[in-house]
């Protein structure tokens, strides 16, 4: 049978201590100590037993009884002593023993490793909180991102440094990067936030961004840099190496490299071929486009785009067109080169020349010459470059809402509208087409055009309508309008404090129009509740003018002093213009304080209307039993406050 102090712990196998681990192996090392009841011990708390020397206290106790109890405590705290010093120098390295070669006492070894390791000094203090205070998410992994925080935060708190949770509130909010900004909208709007709430959104917020990011690979009309030289060398590192750490590029999407490395975002770092500098060899590619297929069935349709269609390719070299007819001035190629399309096959830009478009900017009509068009029949599509706008001085703006826009100086020089995952140029031949033919469209387009319609209602209205398509595979995500347009106020459950005095707090409120009118030729009724004793008196009125509720509190005061002796000192209603006027002339003469809620708030005089929501169901409940005349439903309201009145309720 196994000894009971080896059980579990002998099993243990953590990290030596090393330069950089200090703060998990402690807490390890910790643990350990504890379960074998030697923290005590190595904290400091349990102190080194001394043995006595002086007169024993208690009569008829020799002083060799007090020296043997006393040695054979020293003798527990020195084998226990033994045991933390055995199990602290086990479990550091040998570059690290350096620093308690010679220490014994397993407080001094643990005060030691502390004290150059986590030292508690103004300039370490300041350190961390700098970085506390300024930490950002950097790689894109928002779990790693709230660990570092959350660890950042602990090592401040090992300083001494109390970090409230408002504080961390707003270090995690600021930490994450714009992309978040609907989240944090959203957290910011809360009333009781706590950093485990921010935790958990932040978190939903990163699956859902990664989510949309995974589901984007893959679709229609995307491309890599491929050449045809690389294709059939050697494997790339990565399928070479399974245990290595897929790099993704952040530009192109495809795996292997860095955007500081992307060939399509930096042609320049693209390899020249080698043994030759002419102007053949130089690299052209494309993204957004198929290559059309030589072999078709027989009878089969070649599928091509409408040549007015421009699409907008960020990676492309130049610009691109299939369509001869479209050139305005045309010249061959002595050397036709090499374009490498998404699927890593290779076609031929065999001319170059000029084409002339007019596309729409805003309500105007813009005539734009796109020179340098490299003409490849192969492909299946139009392709405008966005690297060689730029490089003349133009700029692509793309904001939500706004699109894809073509500017010059800050001058709109073309439109582009949206067809699935890419943006092409509006033109006018398609814009006069629009009319007849209805072009697919995204989820988010038809959302925003149907007034933020439900994404299942878009799809059941495609059915139920002509003239609504959606583009496949659309969906709507997350909008942020709507939930800013959803939010709610939470509902008020702060806890009331009730008067301990009849008469010093009144709640007052006024129910109706009622109808039908009762005998008595009333519509209204006015209800007063004392705040102490939660007792309800209610009055009929005929009308709600602020000269009948000032009659009816004059009856209820004058009722409270006589039978009661009971002085009214506030009066609590909404901010209702009734109780205004006369009434609080009347409270200011005879220095009652009045108290009106804010506006649209009425749980803030709750008592008043759970009043009136509990009299008006009980009384609609007897009519309905009773069939009575409905005109007798002041009278059956008196009744259900009478008994009301003697009945437990839970707030007293």
């Amino acid at each position: 049978m196994k000894n009971e102090e080896n059980i579990g712990s002998s099993t243990y196998n953590i990290t030596k201590l090393n330069e950089t681990n200090y703060r998990s192996w402690s807490q390890q090392l910790r643990w350990i100590l504890d379960e074998r009841d030697l923290w005590e011990l190595v904290n400091g708390e349990e102190v080194r037993p001394t043995v006595s020397t002086t007169q024993p206290q208690q009569p008829g106790q020799s002083s060799a009884a007090v020296a043997t109890a006393d040695i054979d405590k020293l003798n527990a705290w020195t084998k226990k002593a033994k045991k933390a010093r055995s199990i602290i120098g086990s479990s550091i390295t040998a570059s690290v023993m350096t620093y308690i070669e010679g220490i014994d006492n397993p407080v001094d070894m643990w005060t030691t490793l502390a004290e150059i390791y986590n030292p508690k000094t103004q300039t370490t203090l300041l350190q961390t909180v700098r970085e506390f205070m300024t930490v950002k998410m950097e790689d894109g992994d928002m779990e790693k991102h709230l660990q570092r925080v959350k660890r950042l935060k602990r090592q401040v708190e090992e300083q001494g440094e109390k970090v409230s949770d408002t504080v961390y509130n707003g270090i995690l909010l600021n930490s994450v990067p714009e992309d978040y900004n609907i989240a944090v909208n959203i957290l910011e709007s809360q009333d009781r936030l706590t950093p485990e709430m921010i935790i958990n959104r932040l978190m939903e917020a990163s699956r859902k961004h990664g989510g949309e990011e995974v589901s984007g690979n893959g679709k229609t009309k995307t491309a890599m840099l491929t050449n045809s030289g690389q294709s059939k060398g050697k494997k790339s590192s990565s399928s070479s190496s399974p245990s290595t750490k897929v790099v993704v590029c952040g530009h192109c999407k495809q795996k292997g490299h860095k955007d500081t490395k992307c060939w399509i975002k930096h042609p320049e770092l693209h390899p020249k071929k080698s043994g030759s500098t002419e102007k053949k060899d130089e690299q052209h590619f494309v993204m957004s486009a198929h290559v059309k297929k030589t072999e078709k069935a027989a009878g089969e349709k070649q599928s091509k785009s409408d040549p007015s269609k421009w699409y907008i390719d960020s990676a492309a070299s130049e610009h691109f067109s299939p369509y001869k007819h479209l050139f305005e001035s045309y010249q061959e190629l002595s050397n036709p080169h090499e374009i490498t399309t998404a699927e890593g096959n290779t076609v031929k830009g065999i001319g170059k020349g000029s084409i002339t478009i007019q596309a729409m900017a805003g309500s105007d009509i813009i005539s734009l010459t796109f020179k340098d068009v490299t003409y490849a029949p192969d492909m299946d599509a139009n392709l405008l470059s966005t690297t060689t706008l730029y490089d003349l001085g133009f700029e692509v703006s793309s904001k939500p809402g706004l699109g894809v826009r073509i500017l010059k100086d800050d001058i709109l020089i073309a439109d582009t509208v949206r067809e699935g995952k890419l943006f092409r140029l509006k033109t006018v031949q398609h814009q006069a087409q629009s009319a007849t033919t209805t072009v697919g469209e995204s989820m988010a387009v038809w959302h925003r055009r149907l007034a933020h319609l439900g994404e299942q209602n878009i799809v059941k209205l495609t059915r139920m309508a002509e003239g609504i398509q959606l583009s496949k595979d659309s969906i709507l995500g997350i909008c942020g309008s709507c939930q800013k347009g959803k939010q709610t106020r939470k509902p008020s459950h702060e806890p009331s404090s009730r008067s301990t005095e009849r008469g010093d707090l009144i709640h007052c409120d006024l129910c109706g129009p009622i109808t039908p009118t009762t005998l008595g030729g009333n519509n209204y009724v006015i209800s007063f509740t004392d705040d102490a004793t939660r007792m309800s008196t209610i009055a009929p009125l005929k009308g709600k003018s602020s000269a009948e509720i000032l009659r009816a509190f004059k009856h209820y005061r004058t009722f409270l002093k006589t039978q009661h002796g009971i002085r009214i000192k506030r009066l609590r209603t909404d901010g209702g213009g009734e109780f205004k006027k006369h009434l609080s002339e009347y409270l200011k003469s005879k220095g009652i304080k009045h108290e009106t809620t804010a506006p649209y708030s009425p749980d803030q005089n709750g008592i008043a209307e759970r009043l009136n929501r509990t009299i008006i169901e009980r009384t609609k409940a007897i009519l309905a039993e009773t069939e009575l005349p409905k005109t007798l439903w002041m009278e059956i309201a008196s009744t259900v406050v009478y008994l009301k009145n003697r009945s437990p309720t839970k707030a007293l």
